[in-house]
């Protein structure tokens, strides 16, 4: 059987966060059907302010943003 991926982002930087603690404790709990796969490249990404979007957006496949290395992609639900 396939694995279902799931990519998991914690909003916060800090790293000793809560929401990365309950992240890192999900992954570690996940079924074998499931592979949980956190994002640690959030402090790489510019914060959005429309205001400032001067340049075109990142492609969601963007290896920039780790997706594409970690096999995930995105899909309307």
């Amino acid at each position: 059987m396939k694995k279902l991926k799931i990519l998991t982002i914690s909003g916060s930087l800090r790293a000793n966060s809560s929401n990365t603690n309950l992240l890192r404790a999900a992954i570690k709990l996940a079924p074998p059907e499931l592979e949980l796969i956190p994002y640690t490249g959030l402090g790489d990404i510019p914060p959005f302010n429309p205001d400032h979007d001067v340049e075109p957006a990142l492609n969601s496949s963007d290896e920039r943003t780790g997706l594409a290395v970690h096999g995930c992609g995105t899909r309307a639900a």
